[in-house]
């Protein structure tokens, strides 16, 4: 419809030019011209109008507002790590952590390791079953363990500090009744611990002489390289091997204090 709209509204506009030439030229026939024209042209314009395609509706701006409204959102927002940088942020803290401890770091006991002395006490016929906790005042973990010397029924305790791997103090106790007895094997066992330059036959004889010294507030000391070796008690119903590294009770001053 709309192409014969266009063409009725030239045809009426070439019509009504016709009626007008042939009315200025006293022309027969010019107002059946001009009236053929003028009936074209306004046939024309009215099939134009209706042949038409409809206008398109404006489409909302809405939509477009709301999406560049949620791109500014997000732009605002922190960026989220990948699972890559998340691994290598995790990395740099594990880093830092020990960075941060080493000022804490205790001395230890050279070349002696935990595992060294709680290997020897799981097994039978000892059958010593330890436990561990994290201390809180400093980077070490505890080891305690005990047992009853079936023999005399004394009690042996051990106790195991430790800084990862390494050893920085352990102890070894008997107290109650036989104490005197069991001591007499148990504490020059723990004194042959394998740290770096311990003669571990001279600190067994060692401590088998100092069983017989030691007296309440005489503790009986031997030194081996940076290593302390001390043997307090209050015989016959106590008696303590502490071995550590000569510089423990000064770090325990400074983080403690």
């Amino acid at each position: 419809m709309l192409a014969i709209g266009v063409i009725l509204t030239l045809l009426g506009v070439l019509g009504i030019l016709a009626g007008l030439v042939m009315w200025a030229l006293r022309l027969k026939n010019s107002k059946v011209f001009l009236r053929n024209g003028v009936i074209a042209f306004l046939l024309g314009g009215v099939f134009t109008i209706v042949g038409a395609p409809p206008s398109q509706p404006s489409q909302p701006t809405q939509p477009n507002q709301s999406a560049q409204a949620a791109q500014e959102t997000q732009a605002a927002q922190p960026a989220q790590p990948t699972p890559q940088e998340k691994e290598v942020q995790a990395s740099a803290a594990q880093e830092e952590k020990p960075a941060q401890e080493e000022e804490l770091a205790p001395p230890v006991i050279p070349g002696l390791y935990w595992v060294d002395i709680t290997l020897n006490l799981e097994r039978e016929p000892f059958g010593f079953r330890f436990t561990l906790e994290r201390n809180k005042l400093t980077p070490t973990f505890e080891r305690r363990a005990k047992n009853v010397d079936p023999d005399t029924g004394a009690e042996m305790l051990v106790r195991i500090v430790s800084y990862g791997d390494k050893v920085v103090l352990y102890e070894a106790v008997v107290l109650g009744p036989g104490a005197d007895l069991t001591a007499t094997w148990f504490i020059p066992l723990l004194a042959t611990a394998p740290f770096d330059g311990n003669p571990q036959v001279e600190s067994k004889r060692w401590a088998e002489e100092a069983l017989g010294k030691v007296r309440q507030g005489r503790p009986v000391e031997r030194r081996v390289g940076e290593v302390v070796m001390e043997l307090l008690g209050n015989p016959p119903s106590l008696y303590t091997l502490e071995v550590s590294h000569k510089g423990y009770r000064a770090y325990l001053s400074k983080v403690l204090r």
